[in-house]
């Protein structure tokens, strides 16, 4: 056995003893554990605390999304939990924000991660697999605290999985964040005929290679931006002063990149391609007339959330109930997780979610509507 093999071999060791010594842990602390415990922690413990929604009206709306998908597309019932580390050596977010067990394994906090492992496997059982669309529809638990109403520490998504061996890595972007786009109105239009209202939708077009280049050539101060990832209100712009649009209209990004002043000169590039990659999928949706909730196309400059996540496109989905309160839903963009896990850097991911929950809590109609 070489070097290598050996500390491979001790970690593995080390790691079952660790497991086994802390479910024998476990073992002792329930003998001192009483009901009365339990019974305080059910009603103190945020991750056990139930869902304020009625499972039936979960299951209705979980049932018009799923049938609103392509027979393609195949629906994973994943396990309520994932190996040890996936989650923050896929996407590095940090292990504290996700629940870990003693079984070397860790809750589901994103669905995308057990779709893209799953990916994965089919990939390297199948070498002749070109195109897989995998979704999923589970409930969330996620460790991180929230300090905006509204926010729990479980809750159900939609996650939606796309994976093609394409060598031209435009072209898969161009034809698949159209498709991930008008899937996911597909799904906003199938909800807004039946007991939920939705006024406006409006569509985030970026490229977070836009925030990559302009923290790496000003030197922003990084742990700033990394602890208001999930800030809804910091403004990246604003609190660094970067004197350039934070949106534009969609008509208005070929003569903004003309006028591009010298010292941004560097976002020439990402922002050309974020122009032209996007460009079919918006005339595409424009012209839709299976579409009839107004939708507003922007493309988002100042986007943050999603920096060390996707690796340049990316949209953000909101939409307003009718009562004109605008909430972000869907979440889309690429990463490089399969190729990952796969070794074989031809196989491209699009990967994106829906909030399902608290779509249901937000989008109701008021009794006289219905």
């Amino acid at each position: 056995m070489n070097k290598s093999d050996f500390i491979k071999e001790l970690k593995k060791v080390r790691t079952g003893v660790l497991s086994s010594a802390l479910i024998e842990l476990s073992e002792e602390r329930v003998k001192n554990t009483t009901l009365s415990d339990v019974v305080n922690q059910y009603n103190e413990n945020r991750f056990v605390e139930p869902s304020e929604i009625d499972g039936r009206e979960i299951i209705k709306v979980e049932n018009i999304i799923a049938d609103s998908f392509s027979a393609e597309c195949r629906f994973v019932e994943l396990a309520p939990v994932l190996p040890f580390g996936a989650h923050a050596l896929l996407t590095k977010i940090n292990q504290k924000t996700i629940l870990t067990t003693n079984r070397n394994t860790e809750v589901v906090a994103d669905g995308v991660i057990g779709l893209s492992l799953e990916a994965g496997k089919e990939y390297m059982n199948d070498k002749n697999l070109e195109t897989l669309d995998l979704a999923n529809m589970q409930r969330e638990t996620r460790a991180q605290q929230h300090s905006q109403p509204g926010f729990t520490a479980h809750y159900h998504a939609l996650s939606y999985n796309s994976t093609s061996k394409n060598k031209d890595y435009e072209v898969f972007e161009i034809a698949y964040f159209e498709k991930h786009i008008k899937q996911y109105l597909k799904i906003l239009e199938a909800l807004n005929k039946k007991n939920y209202k939705i006024t406006e939708v409006d569509v985030y077009l970026s490229n977070i290679r836009v925030l990559d280049l302009i923290i790496k050539y000003l030197a922003l101060d990084q742990k700033v931006i990394q602890r208001n990832t999930q800030t809804p209100d910091f403004n990246l712009f604003n609190h660094f002063k970067i004197d350039i649009p934070e949106k534009l209209g969609i008509e208005e990004m070929e003569q903004f990149v003309k006028r591009l002043p010298d010292k941004y000169a560097f976002l020439k590039k990402p922002l050309i391609y974020m122009n032209r990659a996007f460009r079919q999928s918006i005339e595409n949706i424009k012209s839709d007339e299976n579409l009839n909730i107004p939708i507003n196309l922007t493309f988002d400059l100042n986007r943050h959330a999603g920096i060390g996540y996707y690796q340049d496109l990316c949209v953000k989905i909101s939409a307003k109930n009718n009562r004109n309160e605008p909430f972000p839903l869907i979440d889309v963009g690429t990463t490089d997780w399969v190729a990952k896990l796969t070794k074989d850097p031809s196989i491209k991911l699009i990967t994106g979610g829906m909030g399902t929950e608290i779509f249901i809590k937000k989008f109701q109609r008021e009794e006289e509507e219905r």
